[in-house]
């Protein structure tokens, strides 16, 4: 229930913050880096599965975008799916094949955060509510103890983040292309321009039943108004 309730009120500002972070950092060290932080930080406060699933969302939904132009649709058609790599013309496969990898590390550099910030507070995770009420800890006094545990291992996970992406090992090191990042620039901008006061309104402050730019259900697979199931529409952020 938390997790689904973090995901609802929370989802717009998450997704604005991790779209910023990704359109707005060119390095590939130091974007890694800010997904891993935030998500950590984030996920001291909210359910690690809730940071997660807004990154899914980010990822998918900027993938669908771009697959969408690599096959030659426009931005506006919705009917797209993005799962079918038939229609990607010869001359964006490479583009694509590198945006899988550049998102496929970044989802893991943020995965990864949310395991490190969830250990560091009594409500990062579900078991550390547990310890904690056995143990009689208050908020303050969890972080204090665990401290001398959790502070090293985030820094370590960081210093591998980022040790990872310099030097290319297992797939990761992978830039994005400025061929991706001027259509996602473009569909950002687009996006921004189309806004109004009732998309920018808290989720809770809408009519009941309006989910309206909502994009989680469709990253995570759910099934539009005339849409094959799995496909996420340009609105999937």
């Amino acid at each position: 229930m938390f997790m689904v309730a973090g995901i609802y009120f929370m989802k717009e500002l998450l997704l604005f913050l991790f779209t910023r972070i990704l359109l707005g950092v060119r390095s590939k060290v130091l974007l890694s880096l800010l997904f891993s932080l935030v998500a950590a930080f984030l996920s001291a406060f909210l359910d690690a599965l809730t940071v997660t699933a807004v990154l899914i969302s980010v990822g998918v939904g900027f993938y669908a975008v771009y697959h969408k132009v690599a096959s030659g649709q426009k931005l506006g058609y919705e009917g797209h799916d993005h799962s079918v790599d038939d229609g990607v013309g010869e001359l964006h496969r490479e583009d694509l094949e590198q945006f899988r990898a550049f998102l496929r590390s970044l989802l893991m550099h943020g995965a990864v955060g949310t395991a490190l910030g969830g250990v560091c507070t009594m409500v990062g995770e579900p078991q550390n509510l547990l310890i904690a009420t056995i143990a009689g800890w208050d908020f303050a006094e969890f972080a204090t103890i665990m401290a001398p545990v959790s502070v090293p291992v985030l820094a370590a996970g960081l210093l591998t983040c980022a040790l990872l992406e310099m030097t290319g090992a297992f797939g990761y090191g992978v830039r994005l292309s400025d061929n991706v990042r001027h259509v996602l620039m473009e569909y950002h901008a687009k996006q921004e321009s189309q806004r109004t006061p009732r998309s920018n309104a808290p989720a809770g402050a809408r009519p009941r039943g309006d989910i309206s730019g909502d994009g989680i259900g469709h990253a995570l697979g759910s099934r539009g108004p005339g849409r094959p199931d799995g496909d996420c529409a340009v609105d999937c952020i």
